[in-house]
């Protein structure tokens, strides 16, 4: 996390200005609609990106199990409504 100060905080009221990670923290300048945006040239962007796009592979992974859980669930499911449907039937025959 970027070591700046809270610098500038009246300037978001509150809330403590909005920093990223690591190499890159904005502070206000003259117009409240505008920032000013400081990267930090010894951060290496490219590794970065290519974390990132490990993240999203495993994230995929995680979610195509997810998917095949909630298939496995859902015909499970199934097959126990029409295990029930069966028994009622059978219920209401010996009654």
């Amino acid at each position: 996390m970027s070591s700046n100060s809270h610098r500038g905080a009246s300037f978001y009221g509150n809330a403590a200005p909005y920093r990223s990670r690591e190499g890159l923290s904005t502070r206000p300048v003259a117009s409240s609609d505008e920032i000013q945006l400081h990267i930090d040239p010894g951060v290496d962007f490219d590794d970065e990106i290519t974390g990132l796009r490990g993240q999203v592979r495993k994230l995929k992974n995680v979610a195509e199990e997810i998917g095949s859980e909630v298939k496995f669930q859902r015909d499970f499911l199934e097959q126990v409504k029409m295990v029930m449907i069966k028994a009622q039937a059978g219920v209401k025959r010996i009654t």
